[in-house]
């Protein structure tokens, strides 16, 4: 499955609408240039285009990709917060930009190599078992495993395209959650 794409060309927010998600609005701002500058060109272009669906109030209201005004450019830094590798090393507070949370107190958060990254709130890391590939990937993901436990659509329908990913990242993960309902 291309994802390529996903969200800038309104596949996303055409999905959310014939889902039935209703939208969430505020005022989002981005990231200081210096975090920025260092994103991947389509990571910058994708970030940008959903604080712009935020502040228009296009963004589809997902619990389990909660973004709030607290969640969203949480510094984990100025909150004297750590957040570390998955080997439990180095502070990586610079080098991810909180987007949302999953509900359960953990963040999602674009990292600068353009991948969305969990940030698990009780081991202070990021998972490598977690990850996504690009925003497009994960909210396309994180849309249709909402959708299946809120009974909006049935597992069948988006198993296959889950089936695609290999173990280990976060489309992975996702459909693990699904597996086990």
């Amino acid at each position: 499955m291309n994802l390529d794409g996903y969200l800038m060309d309104g596949r996303f927010a055409a999905d959310a609408k014939k889902l039935g998600y209703e939208s969430t609005t505020f005022d989002a701002t981005l990231p200081a240039a210096a975090f920025s500058e260092r994103l991947p060109a389509a990571a910058r272009a994708s970030l940008a285009h959903v604080a712009q669906m935020l502040t228009n109030g296009s963004f589809p209201e997902l619990y389990s990709f909660g973004i709030s005004q607290h969640s969203w450019a949480f510094d984990f830094a100025a909150n004297d917060v750590e957040v570390l590798n998955a080997d439990f090393e180095g502070d990586l507070s610079g080098d991810v930009f909180s987007m949302a949370t999953d509900g359960g107190g953990n963040h999602y958060c674009l990292a600068v190599d353009g991948k969305v990254v969990i940030w698990n709130h009780e081991e202070s890391n990021i998972e490598d078992h977690t990850q996504f590939a690009s925003l497009d990937e994960a909210l396309w993901a994180l849309l249709h495993y909402e959708a299946v436990k809120d009974d909006k659509i049935p597992y069948d329908a988006i198993r296959a395209a889950f089936a695609e990913y290999p173990a280990e990242c976060g489309v992975a993960f996702l459909r693990d959650e699904l597996d086990e309902r």
